[in-house]
């Protein structure tokens, strides 16, 4: 015992503490798309029953990044992108743990601050076979998920490899690993080529040098999305105050990610009021403009880039019998009259000159403020409408109501402001002869009654692209939301962690314009803290929650590790980063090529089907309506690979093409 004592004193001091290896602490790395199991040193997503033909081997050694022998981490991207990997630190109970880079020495410099580094935080999930959200559940366990950068107080650097960020009371004894994963920013301007640096991990137990050889495209990534995502909020976020609101703007905007909240102006702080058609838009540009010009966002990735859109909710107040109760939405700006089923708006002259007068004077302040920037009209009171399962008075005076407004926005001709509807199971389901030609025609029907709509968002269970096509013709765009396996990858934390990344994918193979999560908030307070389950039990008060850990929940408020002011990203989100940054990749090729038939040959290589495949969903359930989706096929038709390295191939080989 003495000699080996003895043997890593001399290591140390012969290294001046910082020793190539380290008796007792290893660190290797990985891409992403993975999570490695904080107990055994294997990845969750090494489950042949599950993911057939995915991660296995010896990757600690060597996989798609890393060459063990030489501790070197081998990583490609474009100026402008975000290139995401992980480290996983060996070594139970060492203390100390800081992390570091250098600058990254090529043609040109990348400072070694363009380095992110964040400690995995790990929540414990048993998640049970589910037939609408999780089919392919991977095995329980600690699945690393939140992520704490390692300048936070508290939680940051130093730290151990202990139980100290494990949520929940019972946290494990046999830890084995940390993950600190890794963001690196190559900023605009930098040069093709080579580039090399170094990765130091210090401990008590001695340190760990780590290679970085990153070879850099020859193009840049675009600052604007070319493929939406929408995160969605249904009141929380717009309750926060503007400082909390900002940070998570920052966050988001940083992953290419758009925030759209339902009722940020009426019945909040700051109101946007209005008076005589007019709007007070002091203490909303004060409030809201800095997020929407592109002004908050003062560094990193995407810096100074406007939001692409940004929700009006010009709505009214009705009564919902077949779904969502009675007053549902917000009289505003001004109270809609109803007819005296309380279901459907009349649109009197009085109104629909009021109404106009609001949506014009929004129109000349964002053209005049905010020019690069949408205003969508979204009505949480007309939300998935229920053609499928409401009453026929009911149904039709929803359809009505939605015409009326689609009628007063055609008419004003205004080109930043687009109407959003969201439907689900009342669009593949519905069973009324909408359009009135004497036939039930099912979502034909949906599209010529409302083949005014501008941006259709329809769950990805219900969606039908043949049907859409007469309101693609006229310019509409389409963006599927939640969707759920085997139609994309799944979200929630013990679901593949490729699952996210084929979302962008699928909307680059179905020709759509984007994605959205009906929520990134929910069940994420005080009365459920989300770091230690996840959000999965329903909060303080809550009629319904999430069934499974990270569903509709990316982002984690501190309030549960004591941090009020600070808001944290997780792996997931991160994986949606990825897969919108692969789209970019598309959408570049096939600007080059001008024609998509090279770009949709290496997305498919991948991610083989569109979203309106034939599909097996006799066991799925829309989980808005809670109606089955109609589609049906047998048999496992998951269509991506599961091997996150099919996925970076695709990449390099565009990459190289798109240097050339």
């Amino acid at each position: 015992m003495k000699v080996k004592l003895s043997l890593l004193l001399l290591i140390v001091v012969l290294f001046g503490g910082n020793a190539i290896f380290a008796a007792g602490f290893d660190v290797w790395a990985i891409g992403e798309g993975v999570r490695i199991n904080p107990l055994t040193g294997k990845a969750f997503e090494e489950n042949e029953k599950m993911l057939p033909g995915g991660i296995k081997g010896d990757y600690k050694n060597k996989n798609w990044i890393w060459e063990g022998a030489t501790k070197t981490i081998k990583i490609n991207g474009a100026a402008n992108e975000v290139i995401g990997f992980q480290l996983i630190l060996e070594g139970a109970g060492v203390k100390g743990i800081t992390v570091e880079a250098s600058d990254l020495n090529g043609a040109s410099t990348v400072p070694g601050k363009n380095f992110s580094f964040f400690r995995a935080w790990y929540i414990y999930v048993d998640q049970k076979k589910d037939s609408k959200r999780a089919p392919y559940p991977l095995s329980e366990g600690w699945y690393p998920d939140p992520l704490i950068p390692l300048d936070t107080p508290k939680h940051g650097a130093p730290f151990a490899i202990d139980g100290s960020n494990f949520g929940g009371k019972d946290k494990p004894s046999a830890i084995k690993n940390q993950t600190v994963w890794c963001d690196l920013w190559i900023p605009k301007g930098t040069k093709t080529g080579e580039y090399q640096s170094k990765i130091n991990v210090k401990s008590d137990a001695g340190a760990v040098e780590l290679n970085v050889a990153l070879q850099v495209f020859g193009f840049e990534m675009p600052d604007d999305a070319h493929s939406t995502h929408e995160f969605m909020s249904y009141g929380g976020f717009g309750r926060t105050e503007k400082e909390k609101r900002d940070k998570m703007f920052n966050l988001a905007h940083q992953h290419r990610i758009t925030i759209t909240t339902t009722f940020p102006l009426a019945g909040y702080s700051p109101k946007l009021e209005g008076k005589n058609g007019k709007f007070e838009w002091e203490g909303f540009d004060a409030a809201w403009g800095p997020c929407i010009s592109g002004e908050l966002y003062k560094e990193g990735p995407r810096a100074g880039t406007p939001l692409e859109y940004f929700c009006l909710p010009f709505e009214p107040k009705l009564d919902r019998p077949d779904a969502k109760g009675p007053g549902r939405g917000y009289n505003w700006p001004v109270p809609a009259p109803t007819k005296n089923n309380k279901w459907e708006v009349d649109f009197t002259s009085e109104y629909v000159t009021q109404l106009q007068s609001y949506l014009k004077d929004a129109s000349a302040h964002f053209a005049l403020k905010y020019p690069k920037t949408t205003i969508l009209v979204y009505q949480d009171s007309l939300d998935e409408p229920g053609f499928h399962k409401a009453e026929k008075d009911c149904a039709f005076g929803q359809l009505r109501s939605i015409q009326g407004y689609q009628k007063i926005i055609r008419e004003l001709k205004l080109p930043n402001l687009k109407y959003k509807l969201d439907i689900g199971g009342g669009f593949d389901g519905n069973v009324f002869d909408l359009d009135g030609d004497g036939e039930k025609g099912g979502s034909k029907d949906v599209v010529k009654a409302l083949i005014d709509t501008e941006l259709w968002s329809i769950h990805g269970l219900c969606i039908n692209l043949k049907a859409l096509q007469p309101s693609i013709e006229k310019g509409a765009k389409v963006w599927f939301y939640n969707g759920f396996e085997p139609r994309v990858g799944p979200t929630v934390i013990a679901g593949e962690a490729l699952g996210p990344r084929t979302w962008p994918w699928v909307v680059w193979n179905s020709n759509m314009d984007g994605s959205c999560n009906w929520q990134f908030l929910f069940n994420a307070d005080k009365g459920n803290n989300p770091w230690e389950n996840g959000g999965v039990v329903p909060a303080k008060g809550s009629k319904k929650g999430n069934p499974h850990a990270g569903d509709a929940l990316f982002i984690y408020p501190g309030e549960g590790i004591e941090l009020a002011d600070r808001y944290f990203g997780s792996i997931r989100m991160k994986a949606i980063r990825r897969g919108l940054q692969d789209y970019e990749y598309f959408y570049l090729l096939a600007k080059k090529d001008g024609n998509k038939n090279r770009a949709d040959s290496f997305a498919k290589k991948v991610v083989k089907s569109s979203m309106s495949g034939s599909l097996d969903m006799q066991d799925f359930r829309d989980d808005a309506s809670g109606e089955k989706a109609t589609v049906k096929v047998k048999g496992d038709q998951r269509h991506w690979s599961h091997t996150p390295s099919d996925f970076d191939n695709v990449l390099l080989e565009i990459g190289k093409m798109l240097s050339k």
